[in-house]
């Protein structure tokens, strides 16, 4: 802070000109004192309280170094830059000559912050101040340091980071939304317009009917697998009973005269036993997989639609719908 003399003088000097109202020389004196002090955050509060109670120009002056006390360069030097225009021929040249000395010190402790794929409409806001909504002109201008950055928009949640800030860098994000849950998303389309709900409401529509064809088709899948389950069956049960019939006509054979019977059609019946047995192996596999198959066709069909999408953002800004999943 400057001397408190220039200070107090600087204000003195405006009220002789136009004297402001009691509430803003209150607030104005109750500041000064704060500062002297070193209490800058309630200092801070003061000035601002006072410039707001009376647009005094002089205001600004201290009110700029209230902001570069608690470290907040970005708002220092624009008060500072305001305090010189609107004070112009006003102001002599020693004092405009310290206040240019003031800004460029505090132009040294800036650094700035591109939000890449920031889609339009966001709400940006660093360290808990509202820095406005997207699209913006330039980077966002922050003091040096670790700074907490917080992007929300309608449908979406919220996208928090922690930026580091470095003098005359520019620090880059890439900003990423994700859609909320379907019930908040359509939540919070109620508060919005039509047009910014539509992309997401097509999304999920078509997301649930590729959804519901998926299941129909693995359904379709399951009831291919149980059918030919059934048929192999009833097919395989009709073999081993005339196999079973061949096999105690050898048998009697074999014990009323061992020479009836010969070794081929010992072999044969052996093959013909393996052929039936392989054949029920093959019916308990599809009778799995058709259980398996009907469990995921219902599984799909009662979900469809209950996910939600996500939103991806390009460096342009141009927001694309879609999901993680395949369908």
């Amino acid at each position: 802070m400057l001397a408190g003399a220039l200070c107090l003088w600087v204000w003195c000097g405006s009220a002789r000109a136009e004297t402001p109202a009691d509430s803003a020389r209150e607030h104005f004196e109750r500041g000064y004192a704060l500062s002297q002090s070193g209490a800058f955050d309630r200092a801070l509060e003061e000035f601002e309280l006072a410039y707001a109670a009376s647009p005094n120009f002089s205001v600004l002056f201290n009110l700029g170094q209230a902001y570069g006390a608690v470290g907040r360069a970005v708002e220092a030097e624009r008060t500072l830059l305001r305090y010189l225009e609107v004070g112009g021929g006003d102001i002599d040249a020693e004092q405009r000559r310290r206040t240019l000395e003031l800004i460029e010190r505090y132009r040294r402790r800036i650094g700035r912050i591109a939000l890449l794929g920031l889609p339009r409409g966001a709400l940006v806001s660093l360290d808990g101040e509202d820095q406005g909504t997207a699209p913006f002109q330039a980077p966002l201008e922050s003091s040096t340091g670790r700074h907490a950055l917080s992007i929300r928009a309608l449908g979406y949640q919220p996208f928090v980071r922690a930026v580091d800030v470095k003098a005359g860098e520019v620090a880059e994000v890439a900003v990423v939304l994700v859609a909320l849950p379907h019930a908040v998303a359509n939540d919070a389309c109620v508060k919005s317009s039509a047009a910014s709900c539509g992309a997401l409401d097509e999304a999920r529509q078509k997301r649930a009917k590729n959804q519901k064809i998926a299941a129909l088709a693995v359904g379709g899948g399951a009831v291919l697998a149980a059918g030919t389950a059934i048929t192999l069956a009833i097919v395989n049960s009709s073999r081993y009973g005339e196999w079973t019939k061949k096999a105690e006509a050898f048998t009697s054979a074999f014990r009323n005269d061992p020479s009836s019977v010969s070794t081929e059609q010992l072999e044969a019946l052996l093959v013909e036993e393996n052929s039936i047995r392989n054949r029920d192996t093959l019916v308990v596999g599809l009778g799995v997989a058709a259980g398996t198959l009907a469990l995921t066709s219902l599984g799909l069909y009662l979900t469809a639609g209950s996910s939600a999408p996500t939103l991806s953002v390009s460096v342009r800004g141009e927001p694309s719908i879609g999901y993680r999943g395949s369908f």
